[in-house]
């Protein structure tokens, strides 16, 4: 679809349409994908690993170099946590690789990491909104 501004306009127009005969009145990303989907490819920028530890480490501030190291302070110890998240979530990429990524010695450490986010995100709103801008980041 990146080349057709004629089919663009179209899937907005029936994505709009459809929003506005839904019960809640939001389309959300697979039911856009459902509705315009066997007109129009949606190409998915390809995310990898390093893509979403530099990308983490651009919302957060920090050099990829200080997540790499043992430091446990708070202000590295979030965005190396979101990273395992981020990489666990949109990456087939296992505990050990991302161990790997981020210079972890264990996968038991990514695991705890993983699972310490998801704890946190029903909880903490902002912490949720940063994900979602580090998501945003990666998919623009």
């Amino acid at each position: 679809m990146q080349d057709n501004v004629r089919q663009l306009e179209g899937a907005i127009r029936t994505i709009i349409t459809h929003s506005q005969f839904s019960d809640h009145g939001v389309v959300d990303l697979e039911a856009t994908r459902r509705i315009v989907g066997g007109t129009v490819s949606i190409e998915r920028r390809e995310v990898t690993p390093e893509s979403i530890l530099d990308t983490v480490c651009s919302v957060f501030g920090v050099e990829k170099a200080q997540l790499r190291t043992p430091s446990r302070k708070a202000v590295l110890a979030l965005p190396r946590q979101v990273t395992m998240y981020l990489v666990k979530k949109h990456t087939s990429a296992s505990y050990n690789t991302i161990a790997q990524l981020l210079n972890r010695n264990d996968h038991t450490t990514i695991m705890h990491g993983c699972k310490a986010i998801e704890g946190r995100l029903s909880l903490e709103p902002a912490l949720k909104e940063r994900i979602e801008q580090v998501e945003a980041t990666l998919f623009a």
